[in-house]
């Protein structure tokens, strides 16, 4: 074979070389963007709120996927940034939630399922200025009903007040303090004989009990407004629906809490107030934004992500209620009067994957014997992720 011909077959050969590798890796691309499309429409086609450990596996999925907005055409990076909002919020980090929805607004601001994720971010927040604007934008575009959009912002008015200062005693005897809350997360559920929940709202309420049956974080206290003729019907009803968390029946004509001090004129409705003793949202069990608030407040009072101070309709951020005297939150509930005061619950530090990762490359330097190398990893750790789990781990062993 002559030069030529050699060099021909060469450059043919390295042709097809690049072609299968160039058509193996559009294979891929199509494989990793068939995948993020599936997550995007199972996490955006949920009627009820994600499950945390579904939420959790999502952003798992995204990590693994690897795929960067920059390199991605305008569809399937925006399903990658709904897809990020959705799992966030499921999982509790709406300060993470937060910085997610800015860049999807900022690349595809407007539509309907981006005020969507506003909106939902708005209620998990507790932004009541946020959620003014997202229904303003809604209202504006004609994509929700009007009266749905004033009903949303009859609730907002609450969001970033502080709970009315009063004790209230259930059936149980146990006794809910609403402002000083002292890291214990509380939800109201508001109701009637005559403004009872339907079956969707019930089972919500439910599924809510059941996720946090166990956490000491959250409590859920049912208030019945019906006045003192009603109060046996109204537990009638409770036993007939199986409510199985405390109730506070007001058996008075006014209503003081539900038609006075939260201004609900048509139960049921929910009350969330923070561990800081503000009201951070206001909606219902069965709908997801308001679940994922209640997960949001419980994980920053646990101290797993960033605090989020609930802000009012018109921007103020607001400052945790004073206690009696001006002190700061003092008490908590207390199971019956012959309770002792509940001790406050030292916050669970969170774990950050990237601070977890120095830990592990120190430990692994600490046992192949470089010793300098691991205090220079652990030194990094403690500065850049002061408050995390590893931070703490790093300090205990000494090393700096």
């Amino acid at each position: 074979m002559n030069p030529t011909r050699r060099r021909a077959a060469a450059i043919g050969a390295w042709l097809l070389v690049a072609f299968g590798r160039w058509s193996t890796a559009l294979a891929i691309a199509d494989e990793r963007l068939d995948a993020l499309k599936a997550l995007h429409d199972r996490l955006l086609g949920a009627r009820d709120a994600i499950a945390v450990d579904d939420a959790r596996r999502a952003l798992d999925e995204l990590k693994k996927l690897d795929l960067r907005a920059d390199q991605l055409e305008k569809e399937p990076r925006t399903w990658l940034h709904h897809a990020r909002v959705a799992a966030l919020l499921a999982a509790g980090d709406a300060g993470s939630a937060v910085e997610a929805l800015a860049v999807l607004e900022a690349d595809a601001g407007g539509t309907r399922e981006t005020l969507r994720a506003a909106w939902e971010v708005a209620v998990a927040t507790g932004d009541a200025e946020r959620g003014v604007r997202t229904l303003d934008a809604l209202e504006k575009a004609k994509l929700a009903p009007a009266a749905a959009l004033e009903a949303r912002r009859k609730r907002l008015e609450l969001v970033g007040t502080a709970a009315p200062g009063v004790v209230v005693e259930a059936g149980d005897g146990a006794r809910f303090d609403l402002r000083t809350r002292q890291g214990v997360v509380l939800v109201l559920d508001l109701w009637s004989t005559t403004g009872r929940p339907n079956e969707r709202q019930l089972e919500g309420l439910r599924r809510l009990n059941a996720e946090f049956a166990t956490d000491p974080r959250l409590r859920l206290l049912g208030i019945n407004s019906d006045p003192p003729t009603g109060a046996a019907a109204a537990e009638a009803l409770a036993r007939e629906l199986k409510v199985d968390w405390p109730q506070h029946l007001e058996r008075s004509v006014d209503a003081p809490l539900t038609r006075g001090a939260f201004k609900i004129d048509a139960p049921p409705i929910q009350v969330l107030i923070d561990g800081d003793g503000l009201v951070r949202a206001v909606g219902l069990a069965s709908e997801p934004e308001f679940v994922y608030a209640v997960r949001a407040a419980v994980a920053q009072a646990k101290g797993q992500h960033t605090v989020i101070r609930p802000k009012t309709v018109v921007g103020v951020v607001a400052s945790p209620p004073a206690g009696p005297n001006g002190a700061g939150p003092v008490a908590a509930d207390k199971p019956g009067d012959a309770a002792k005061d509940t001790p406050q619950i030292q916050p669970e530090l969170p774990s950050i994957p990237e601070a977890r990762d120095l830990l592990d490359r120190a430990r692994l330097y600490l046992k192949t014997g470089k010793k300098t190398e691991a205090q220079k990893l652990l030194k990094e750790l403690i500065e850049k992720y002061p408050h995390s789990r590893e931070a703490k781990e790093a300090r205990d062993m000494g090393l700096v």
